[in-house]
């Protein structure tokens, strides 16, 4: 996988390197780009450069005190922006307070060069790897071992640069400290891995459906709701900022209002759900299903995180602006379950590429179709018979 670092100045050039040649000690399947050319960061930015951009599923800013309003680093954040979602743009900061970060880079959510923070940054660099992924207990082991190389190099940096900057206004810590929480929540680093797991085999194998205080509960104590049941909710006028709601079953929920800026909603299902007046800047929505949603004066559908291969069939409400928008992107067009499924089949997903894509068909109300479609799982319960839902489902 391709993550692209990007640096301005010689600090930030330092640090770049440095983590360009970390990253792959610690998780080996990881191709960081960084260019030591100066030059090549200017007149032949068209060039290696604007494929490396285009090429790369996660970006990395070294920002510093001198360079976060520097042209070359908001370039190539733009740039990325344009390729990946939102939430997987980190602007790492080097002796600046996360309070401190100022202008177009501030929208993205950060970390610092810290154990902790870099360690929830390999995390989510992890996460994107699918079958390549590390287990948790080989991350925490690789990274336990290579951290004290970055960490001395960091500290030598430290003590050769001489920064000064006005200490931040006391005033600020708790706008520190809210920041320092959505940021957490956008890397998806919620309780320990076991819990996380737990709680995804409890929404996989229960067929309850969380209320809107349990949501709101999950959200602020920062756990994941990935794979959820949320069938038919209502989570009007919330603040979902940065909710991780993967692969969640939200058929016919009301999300009308909703905060939804770089939510991670990738392969949800949001059948005939309502997004009215909803605000998806930066929002993952790719491999999503979007049949016959209700998207009326929805914000922002062309800052969208992602709505690659999303399902848009007989959405309901766009303006000619974002339907022009929408037809020019990568999303499909499915009228049924069944044809939703063979699909994605034909993009050569298995079965485990499935399960883990779609985390909703393992609500017990889709054995049906994940019978129909790949046979029988093993020990899986039976019950529901799909003939006898309502004619005017997605199943009809």
């Amino acid at each position: 996988m391709r993550v692209f670092v990007s640096w301005s100045g010689a600090t930030s050039k330092a640090l770049a390197e440095a983590v360009t040649e970390w990253l792959p000690k610690v998780i080996q399947s990881v191709r960081p780009f960084f260019s030591p050319d100066g030059i090549a960061k200017g007149s032949r930015w068209h060039g290696e450069i604007a494929k490396e951009l285009e090429n790369s599923h996660i970006g990395l800013l070294v920002v510093t005190r001198e360079n976060m309003q520097a042209p070359w680093m908001l370039f190539e954040a733009g740039a990325l922006a344009k390729s990946v979602a939102f939430s997987k743009i980190v602007p790492i900061l080097f002796d600046l307070p996360l309070g401190d970060l100022e202008g177009p880079l501030a929208q993205f959510q950060s970390a610092s060069f810290s154990k902790d923070e870099m360690k929830r940054l390999v995390r989510m660099i992890n996460s994107e790897l699918g079958n390549d992924a590390l287990s948790g207990d080989s991350l925490d082991s690789s990274f336990n071992v290579w951290w004290p190389l970055l960490e001395d190099r960091i500290h030598t940096l430290k003590g050769n640069t001489a920064l000064s900057y006005t200490a931040p206004r006391q005033d600020s810590e708790m706008l520190i400290e809210i920041l320092s929480i959505l940021r957490a929540r956008s890397f998806g680093v919620q309780q320990v891995e076991k819990k996380e797991s737990e709680e995804r085999r409890v929404h996989s194998e229960a067929d309850s459906t969380l209320s809107r205080s349990e949501v709101m509960r999950r959200y602020a104590a920062g756990v994941s709701l990935s794979g959820a049941n949320l069938v038919g909710v209502d989570l009007s006028s919330l603040n979902l900022s940065g909710c991780v709601l993967r692969g969640s079953d939200l058929v016919g929920a009301d999300l009308s209002g909703v905060d939804l800026t770089r939510a991670n909603l990738r392969g949800a299902n949001l059948e005939r759900a309502t997004l009215d007046g909803a605000d998806i800047a930066g929002t993952d929505l790719s491999y999503s299903n979007l049949w016959r949603a209700s998207l009326r004066d929805i914000k922002n559908v062309q800052e969208v995180g992602s709505i690659k291969l999303a399902n848009l069939y007989d959405v309901k409400g766009l303006n000619v602006l974002d339907q022009l928008f929408v037809s020019a992107s990568e999303a499909v067009s499915l009228g049924d379950y069944p044809s939703f499924v063979a699909f994605y089949k034909s993009r050569l997903l298995s079965k485990e590429e499935f399960s883990e894509m779609f985390l909703w068909l393992a609500h017990p109300r889709f054995n049906f179709l994940r019978e129909q479609s790949f046979g029988r799982f093993d020990d899986e319960p039976i019950g529901y018979d799909w003939r006898e839902t309502d004619p005017d489902s997605f199943t009809s």
